[in-house]
């Protein structure tokens, strides 16, 4: 699978392996500063995660490290169910997590 460097998104196989470091340093770093992009570029954005993954999870936190205990608990779903996903922590980039309202329609 290629990568896109001008997102913020991160996949998930079930052979992938988990580490967790207690430092900054070994934290993931943000791929793309989207705080000055407009509404209509984090909706084409989005709208191409969507399209190019068969499952796309915008989570608070990561896989390994959730966030939050729905986040948590629909990432224990999809590794007990063996699928890949593509995910984004939206804790990361507010702007996304406000676009994905906008996309979903979400009250």
């Amino acid at each position: 699978r290629q990568h896109n460097l001008e997102s913020p998104i991160s996949f998930h196989t079930p052979q992938q392996r988990s580490f967790s470091a207690s430092h900054d340093d070994f934290a993931p770093q943000k791929k793309h500063n989207l705080e000055n992009e407009d509404d209509s570029s984090i909706l084409k954005m989005i709208e191409s995660h969507v399209q190019s993954n068969k499952i796309m999870l915008y989570m608070k936190g990561n896989p390994s490290q959730p966030m939050c205990g729905f986040s948590a608990t629909v990432v224990q779903i999809l590794k007990n169910q063996g699928v890949d996903f593509a995910s984004v922590n939206v804790l990361d980039y507010p702007e996304v997590r406000e676009g994905v309202k906008k996309y979903s329609q979400w009250p």
